[in-house]
């Protein structure tokens, strides 16, 4: 008995450092964008109101998606639904990083909320349902601290690969000259 006790906290800490990692990749990209603004701003000139919107955007999917995840979680496999919400936000993460236009990039940006918020309300719930009690409150705040984590690794990978790119006699293609440097116009686009 003592053995199953002990393969089940085995299998219950795997799934939870699964849950852990997957909350902060997820989340990477509430960093990323606001990091790329100037870059997104130069490739697809936007304004400053859509800057703004493109920013709200993903908040805006993610508070529909709570009024929606809850009772789709009820209804169905909360491990199924999360499992097919985070393959779509893969997906529209991918669709967001290969917009050509600025109606698609700020569409893609509310989906990526939306099919981010099964997952802000399960985890939560996974741990409160199956953490050891010991290891509850811990678990809890890992949780829960996922989501700024990945947000501040967000902004710091997309500031780190969205540097000026200093050319010396000019700019080449795929770059636009500022403030006496070149910056890429698609370098906004590599975090994602």
């Amino acid at each position: 008995r003592m053995r199953s006790i002990e393969m089940a906290d085995s299998a219950q800490s795997f799934i939870f450092i699964g849950l852990a990692t997957l909350n902060i990749v997820i989340s990477l990209d509430g960093g990323g964008v606001p990091a790329a603004l100037t870059n997104i701003q130069l490739r697809f000139g936007l304004q400053a109101w859509q800057l703004g919107l493109l920013g709200s955007l993903v908040y805006v999917g993610q508070a529909t998606g709570c009024l929606l995840g809850g009772p789709l979680l009820k209804r169905f496999s909360p491990t199924r639904v999360c499992r097919v919400m985070v393959c779509l936000n893969t997906a529209m993460t991918a669709m967001f990083a290969s917009s050509q236009n600025s109606a698609w990039l700020l569409s893609t940006r509310f989906f990526i909320g939306l099919l981010q918020a099964p997952t802000s309300v399960y985890f939560p719930v996974w741990v409160d349902e199956y953490a050891p009690p010991e290891r509850r409150t811990r678990w809890m705040a890992l949780i829960q601290g996922g989501t700024p984590l990945g947000i501040m690794l967000g902004y710091a990978i997309s500031g780190v690969m969205t540097l000026d790119k200093e050319l010396g006699d000019g700019c080449h293609a795929g770059y636009i000259e500022h403030a006496g440097s070149c910056l890429s116009t698609e370098g906004w686009r590599v975090p994602f």
